[in-house]
């Protein structure tokens, strides 16, 4: 009867014994996976890391160039309104000059109205 008892503790031991194996070896491999996911992830948020300096930069960039074209812009509406300003003096200029054509043209027709025949018989 010893005997068995003891077989029967051995047996006892060894499956305690083959159960810590397995469950030790199933904590291993559950950390293996949490190692790789750990990774898997470390990898992605360097990834975004770099993709997000990328962008800021991009955006940086962006803001210059739209400082740059408002400077452009500013730049641009002010020559249009002088050049605007020169058109309508010029186009004054030019209604007076008209004007006075249509004066000139008035004098001499009444220069002609005015002028004698008789002056012209000698």
């Amino acid at each position: 009867m010893k005997h068995k008892e003891e077989l029967l503790r051995f047996q006892t031991q060894m499956e305690s014994e083959s159960n810590q194996k397995k469950k030790k070896l199933s904590d291993n491999i559950h950390l293996i996976r949490l190692q790789r996911d750990s990774r898997r992830t470390s990898s992605w948020l360097s990834t975004l890391e770099t993709q997000c300096r990328s962008l800021e930069a991009s955006l940086s960039s962006a803001g210059e160039t739209i400082q740059q074209l408002e400077c452009q812009l500013s730049t641009t509406q002010d020559e249009l309104r002088e050049e605007r300003n020169r058109h309508l003096a010029v186009q004054k200029d030019l209604e007076e000059a008209s004007n006075q054509l249509h004066g000139h043209k008035e004098l001499r027709m009444q220069l002609k109205a005015l002028q004698v025949p008789f002056l012209y018989e000698y």
